[in-house]
């Protein structure tokens, strides 16, 4: 048996989405596709659109084989350890031989060198970084300018990798490579290019609050059912923005400064500009800089709402939720290690676990009132088509 792995959002679940699926098929002649998808909460420090059982139920019908949920504590990360959390997850199941990835560029080539230079000339990619940090640009932009400047000395002309490096799902996919790399893992990455004729997940989010029925021409019919239906609810960015307001202005300076991703000082930021300020965008955008882009801002806001502390990256994350199956594909389940289970049982926790079980009950209590939706269970069965 050999497999293919696809990490994803599905926020929500498109045509683009689907092709890729399909190719992922006919490029690899697998036996079988494993999804490993974000929960409730995505990488953009958002809630998700659709809920993840029925984003499961949209992936199981669009191609996928098995769902397995990447865990919020990488879902909700920076690149880096949104790549890492979710390859890890990849090496731990069985008989997968490939990964895919979505790339936007016709020179699939260059991320491999991109990505070698990232990891074996670290060194001097390093040195570079700190010259442009200095010069108080975020850490992204720092980064792609000394990838593209060693890039450079080593053969790769710097308008490629700057064209490369301006699309965020190029930027994903070195993270993979490099992820894949560090685990010295014998998966091979399968890089597939989207389609020009598949708009993004993030348009397709816009047009639905302004256009909801334009849509209809870009999501499968699995997806457009979940948006129509009368049980579907939106999540509320009014309810996120009181929820995440009320969390800053009562947490400490001290509470603040444990937060994952926060240095330098942003604490005190934060704390005085939330005195006077009452809307989380208005508190972004006063709170944003060169140095601090909004991107990181929102992930260190859900941090402080979900309370996610620098701590957490330390924990030893070995248990992973199963949230759907084909039928045709149950047998796989017999080759599973234990780490996977399909149902939360706080019992198969222990002490350090605890921590990540009970943040996925934050995550799970923030989305049901994001969604005013209290009958969205927290231990949903397992999606079987």
């Amino acid at each position: 048996m050999k497999l293919c792995a696809v990490i994803c959002e599905y926020n929500p679940l498109h045509n683009g989405h689907r092709y890729q699926l399909e190719q992922i098929r006919k490029i690899t002649e697998c036996d079988g596709i494993v999804c490993i998808m974000s929960g409730d909460f995505v990488q953009r420090a958002e809630p998700a659109i659709i809920d993840k059982i029925t984003r499961t139920r949209c992936a199981l019908e669009s191609g996928a084989d098995m769902v397995v949920q990447l865990p919020t504590l990488f879902a909700t990360a920076n690149g880096e350890n949104f790549a890492k959390g979710a390859v890890q997850i990849a090496c731990l199941l069985p008989h997968i031989n490939y990964l895919a990835m979505g790339c936007e560029t016709d020179f699939p080539e260059f991320l491999y060198r991109l990505a070698e230079i990232q990891t074996k000339k670290s060194d001097e990619v390093k040195k570079v970084l700190d010259i442009h940090l200095k010069k108080g640009e975020s850490f992204p932009s720092a980064y792609a300018a000394a990838t593209c400047e060693i890039g450079e000395k080593h053969g790769i002309p710097s308008d490629m990798s700057q064209i490369i490096l301006s699309k965020p799902n190029n930027v994903l996919c070195l993270e993979y490579l490099k992820a894949l790399n560090s685990q010295a893992s014998d998966i091979q990455p399968v890089i597939i290019r989207r389609t020009e004729s598949a708009i993004s997940s993030s348009k397709i989010r816009i047009m639905l609050s302004q256009y909801p029925d334009s849509v209809k021409e870009y999501v499968p019919d699995c997806t457009l059912s979940a948006l129509q239906s009368k049980r579907h609810h939106f999540p509320s960015p009014t309810t996120y923005s009181d929820i995440a307001m009320y969390k800053i202005k009562t947490s400490t300076r001290n509470q603040l400064s444990c937060t994952r991703e926060i240095g330098e000082g942003i604490d005190y930021r934060m704390s005085e500009i939330a005195k006077t300020t009452c809307d989380l965008t208005t508190f972004l955008n006063k709170l944003k800089t060169k140095r601090y882009p909004l991107s990181r801002l929102k992930r260190i806001c859900l941090n402080v709402v979900l309370d996610i502390t620098s701590t957490m990256s330390n924990i030893v994350h070995d248990k992973y939720r199963l949230l759907g199956i084909r039928n045709t594909f149950k047998s796989y389940l017999t080759d599973l290690p234990k780490q996977f289970f399909s149902v939360q049982y706080k019992d198969a926790f222990d002490m350090q676990e605890s921590a990540i079980f009970n943040l996925e009950k934050r995550a799970h209590a923030l989305y049901t009132l994001l969604t005013d939706n209290p009958d969205y269970s927290f231990a949903n069965k397992l999606v079987i088509l």
